[in-house]
């Protein structure tokens, strides 16, 4: 989708769509990425999904599309009816980063389609573990805090380094309210018309965001290597001594047939470059000098440790991937430990209250499931539901606020 005139608060969005085996119709909308450094980074983070695009449709643009919006949609989808669209293909480019997807499913996909809203979540929750390094819980969120209309919200919630929650990502089960509301219908294989199970799923630039607040430090950013736009930087020392300039371009063009690359060969002070650098986060710089040319070695420095390295220069091309994969699983190792040291279990309220008020991170505890309870936690202890983890544990046999019955275990924080 390309915004033609945000002055205007006006844009041409890309709807795509596609019938699976069963019928049901994929649709999504999407935003173009700009030029500019930062939005780089963003377009790094996507999950490139694609699909068989169909036409373009004017939408108002405030943000996500709106209900409206749908009902707009309705006589879209009762146009299509029973073209095969499969023989239409348009690929989308990879310069869109993905704001939203919805999915509409036939009746007898009814099951699917939840399975679909879960195994959307896996997606992100994989993303963002393996290629972010920032570990999240998944779990279904409280009727309170679900996307309104929806069966089902499920989350995957990240805790950033001071111990406040991040929603990162959610999947909806929509079943088939919104269709029926708004009388959203498709002709099925038997020739009458049916409501379609809708699923809607999202992660957004919030995961930028993510990125700054579970591993940067006060020197700057310290990028995940699978996201970074730059994964190694070149900076000669005393580039003026013979060879060593071009060496340094020499290796830069051998490292760049395995890894994202930059040469610095300007003219600024070799701290001034560190500085620099570790500032834009690159995860691993290479320095080489006189000194090391004679040696056929040169110097790796980690960006989280500093560490330096003396490697090889024949042994670069092993060295740097095993570097770049041993920053990225510390990454995570120490997001996790932070995210575990930060969390306790309680089982009363004045255990909640006590703990909330000397720490900031997740406090667990069992939950009757009544909203009054959730409500009470919130204005009691300033505290909200992050989500009923998929990974149950039984702390207790009853609720801390009401001390009724309680077989859900629920994570509770402050969250951005």
């Amino acid at each position: 989708a390309e915004v033609d005139d945000i002055r205007h608060n006006r844009a041409e969005i890309l709807v795509f769509m596609r019938f699976d085996e069963h019928r049901g119709i994929v649709c999504g909308v999407f935003e173009r990425i700009g030029d500019d450094i930062g939005e780089q980074l963003a377009q790094t983070i996507l999950i490139a999904f694609h699909f068989d695009v169909v036409r373009h449709v004017d939408f108002d643009i405030v943000g996500m599309p709106s209900i409206g919006d749908f009902q707009r949609f309705h006589g879209f989808v009762d146009e299509i009816r029973e073209i095969d669209v499969r023989e239409q293909d348009g690929g989308l480019p990879k310069v869109f980063k993905m704001e939203s997807a919805e999915q509409a499913k036939a009746p007898k996909a009814a099951e699917e389609a939840k399975a679909e809203t879960e195994q959307q979540l896996n997606c992100y929750a994989d993303f963002a573990e393996h290629d972010l390094c920032i570990p999240v819980l998944k779990g279904r969120k409280t009727d309170k805090e679900k996307f309104a209309g929806a069966e089902a919200t499920y989350t995957i919630e990240a805790m950033m380094k001071d111990g406040k929650a991040l929603q990162s990502g959610t999947s909806h089960y929509f079943g088939d309210k919104f269709s029926k509301a708004y009388d959203v219908t498709f002709t099925g294989r038997d020739n009458q018309l049916h409501h379609p199970y809708q699923t809607s799923w999202g992660v957004s630039t919030r995961l930028v965001g993510a990125i700054i607040m579970t591993h940067g430090d006060d020197d700057g950013l310290i990028l995940p290597p699978a996201i970074a736009p730059i994964q190694v930087v070149v900076v000669p020392i005393a580039a003026h001594k013979p060879g060593v300039s071009e060496k340094a371009a020499e290796l830069a063009e051998k490292i760049s047939k395995y890894a994202r690359v930059k040469l610095d060969d300007s003219d600024n002070a070799p701290g001034w470059k560190f500085s620099q650098w570790e500032m834009k986060g690159v995860p691993l710089r290479l320095e080489i000098g006189p000194k090391d040319l004679e040696k056929n070695q040169c110097v790796l420095v980690r960006r989280d440790t500093r560490e330096k390295v003396f490697v090889s220069l024949d042994e670069l091309e092993t060295a740097i991937p095993a570097q770049l994969e041993a920053l990225r699983k510390d990454l995570y190792q120490r997001a996790l430990e932070n995210r575990e040291k930060r969390t306790w279990a309680a089982t009363t309220m004045d255990e909640v209250k006590e703990l909330a008020k000397a720490n900031t991170g997740y406090i667990k505890t069992m939950w009757c499931g009544d909203l009054a309870c959730e409500m009470k936690m919130k204005e009691e202890v300033g505290l909200s539901s992050r989500c009923m983890p998929f990974e149950q544990e039984h702390l207790s046999d009853v609720c801390p606020c009401c001390g009724k019955p309680a077989s859900k275990m629920v994570y509770w924080g402050v969250a951005y």
